[in-house]
């Protein structure tokens, strides 16, 4: 009996470290600190000046660190599009960082992507499926 349940401790634990080896890796292939070409938006006042400077504006609201195959899919998907429309801002405003923020209130879920137009929120999608994000973000550019 002793001897089953330290193999069902010791399964556990591999199964922990595994999962955690693999959110490790996302993270690491997302990058988003580093090697992102989007805008990282990391405060209340970075998300004030990219409002004031830039006409279009798409904030991608996620977590550095609650990165799901979904969640990586919406990513790429946003960074694809940002090369399509080249007049907008794409930008990341990672949850962990920008909770507080007034544009955060009103997301309940990420990755959510809001956007913004002269300044003011216009529209939002939460929940997104990559292969929908191209019509959201065509209507709204087109408007």
């Amino acid at each position: 009996m002793r001897n089953s349940i330290y193999l069902l401790l010791l399964i556990i634990l591999l199964a922990s470290v595994i999962q955690a080896k693999t959110l490790r890796s996302l993270s690491e292939t997302w990058n988003l600190n580093q090697k992102s070409p989007l805008l990282h938006l990391k405060d209340q006042n970075s998300i004030d000046q990219a409002l004031k400077q830039n006409k279009s504006v798409l904030v991608l609201f996620g977590s550095d660190y609650l990165i799901d195959y979904r969640t990586e899919q919406i990513y790429n998907k946003f960074i694809e599009l940002q090369k399509r429309y080249k007049d907008s801002v794409f930008a990341y405003a990672p949850m962990n960082d920008v909770k507080y923020t007034t544009y955060a209130q009103n997301v309940q879920s990420i990755p959510t992507i809001v956007y913004f137009s002269q300044s003011k929120q216009v529209a939002k999608v939460s929940d997104s499926v990559p292969e929908k994000l191209d019509n959201f973000i065509k209507d709204q550019i087109s408007k």
